[in-house]
């Protein structure tokens, strides 16, 4: 697939809920392992970080608020091979995260191949 070359991404998460807690629910939707605040999945390795660009205005912003939410993941694949299962499984955790109202965009090279391009159409 052309824009599977750099599987990079950073899935930026809005939510008032700690940080422990919410690795908790990341590993409840994702079948995760967790060790500390990283995620250990089928497809993929997720680190839960505080994004110290918060911004409790900012956030709201249409356009690009997503960079000031409280939180953001970065997603790596634990194989390389098998593209498209990672990609899927990015997926599934989004829309996990919005069947429970938390909004999260996800900002990768393959934002296109994920639900709603990744959360900019949410």
């Amino acid at each position: 697939m052309e824009n599977l070359e750099n599987l990079y991404c950073k899935l930026f998460i809005d939510t008032d809920i700690d940080r422990e807690s919410l690795v908790q629910l990341i590993s409840k939707i994702s079948s995760g392992v967790i060790t500390k605040y990283m995620i250990s999945t089928r497809a993929s390795e997720i680190e839960v970080r505080k994004n110290s660009g918060f911004d409790s205005e900012n956030r709201l912003d249409k356009i690009d608020g997503f960079l000031y939410f409280r939180y953001y993941c970065d997603i790596e694949p634990k194989n390389e091979n098998d593209k498209m299962d990672y990609v899927t499984s990015i997926g599934v955790l989004l829309r996990g995260l919005w069947d429970l109202n938390i909004r999260a965009v996800a900002a990768c090279d393959f934002e296109e191949l994920l639900p709603n391009s990744g959360g900019y159409k949410y």
